[in-house]
Formats: C-alpha cells, structure tokens, sequence
C-alpha cells in the first residue's frame, strides 16, 4: 500500500494529536497525585496548629496555677518538673509532625525538580521539520525567487498554498 503525502502528514497528526493526550493524561495523574500530598501535608499542619493551641491553653493554665496557688501547694521542683514533663509530652509530636513535612516537602521538591528535566529533556528532543515535505523544500524556494508567486508553486508542485507558505516562511522569504 502506497501512502501520499496527504496521507502521512494526516497519520503525523493524529500521531501527534494522541501523544499530546498521552501527555496531558499523565499530566493531569501526577498534578492530582501532588495535590494528594499537599492535602496530607495540610493535615499535619493542622494538627500542629491543634496541638500547639492544646499546649498554650495547658502553658496558661499552668501560669495561672502559679500565680494563684490553690490550698495544695507544691514545691517548685515539682512544678518544673510538671511544665517540663507537659512540655515535652505535647512538644515531641510537633517535632514529629514537623519532620513529616519537611520530609514530604523534599519529596515533592525532587518530584518536581524531575518532572522539570523530563519536560526540559522532551523539549530538547523536539525538533521544528523545516518543511512538510523537505524534499520540495529547495524546490519551492527556487520557483519563489525565479518569480513565481504562492499559487502557481502550489499548482506546479501539486501542494496546498499554506505548506507553500510555511516553507517560505521558514526560510525567511516572505
């Protein structure tokens, strides 16, 4: 089976036509995987956020036990110890929750950092065809600049005025 040129540049298209799918579908599941990870990391923010309002609400609490003691009085070691030890209990799951995020950032830095190789890589792979055809290329120039215009190279070559067009173009002739 023998293909025309208007059959391959119509295959060239709708192969172009399904890569770009291709691309804006894997597009479309890695922005809604993130998404799905800002999410996780807003949850840890808030429950940060929780547990630091739960530990100023006890910081207080305390505070106001010191200023006004109530009829058991406790020594002064043991109120340090009672901050200290309230202190660290609410303390260490913040730590944990902001080593989480810091984590998550990173992994979402460096998904990020690939896909912008990925994307600079394709598009560095990607090359502009100098014409439709390349071979009428030369053709086509040499039958603008002996005078002839747009629809008689169309006529004379069999090709449409617009691939007429962009290959003058492309060569900065009109």
């Amino acid at each position: 089976m023998v293909l025309n040129e208007a059959d391959i540049l119509l295959y060239s298209v709708i192969g172009l036509a399904l890569l770009l799918l291709y691309v804006m579908y894997s597009q479309s599941e890695r922005d809604s995987q993130k998404s799905r990870q800002i999410r996780s990391i807003a949850s840890a923010i808030e429950q940060t956020q929780r547990d630091l309002y739960e530990l100023k609400k006890e910081f207080n609490h305390l505070d106001i036990e010191v200023k006004n003691p109530s009829k058991k009085s406790l020594s002064e070691d043991e109120i340090l110890m009672y901050i200290d030890s309230s202190i660290n209990e609410k303390a260490v799951p913040i730590s944990q929750a902001l080593i989480q995020i810091e984590e998550l950032f990173e992994d979402f830095k460096h998904s990020y950092s690939r896909r912008l190789d990925n994307v600079e890589e394709g598009v560095k792979s990607v090359t502009i065809p100098s014409s439709i055809t390349g071979m009428d290329d030369e053709k086509i120039v040499m039958l603008y600049k002996n005078g002839n215009d747009v629809s008689t190279i169309s006529k004379e070559l069999k090709l449409s005025s617009a691939e007429i067009q962009f290959v003058l173009k492309i060569n900065k002739l009109i």
